[in-house]
């Protein structure tokens, strides 16, 4: 009989960025509706992405498969970052 090999699989976890708190302000109505049913306002979530665009940016937080709007939440200087490197990025500026 022929021996088969298991292999143990990981889960990778995300990279935290930074964390922010959600304050639900900001936006549009529908995008405050839609992170009220799932956030609560004061709490404090993990960023695990920000995708940064020419009208909009958002964060991609821990265990949540949806992205939201960085406006409902309290600015923070990684978010700041993330514009500086996307501005150098998208203009091809050193």
């Amino acid at each position: 009989m022929e021996q088969t090999e298991v292999l143990e699989s990981k889960v990778l976890e995300p990279k935290v960025l930074g964390k922010v708190r959600f304050t639900g302000d900001g936006g549009y109505t529908f995008e405050q509706e839609h992170a009220k049913k799932l956030l609560v306002v004061g709490r404090v979530y993990e960023v695990v992405r920000i995708d940064v665009g020419t009208c909009s940016s958002d964060y991609t937080l821990r265990d949540f498969p949806y992205s939201f709007n960085t406006c409902l939440f309290e600015e923070h200087e990684m978010l700041e970052q993330a514009f500086k490197d996307w501005r150098k990025a998208y203009f091809n500026l050193v």
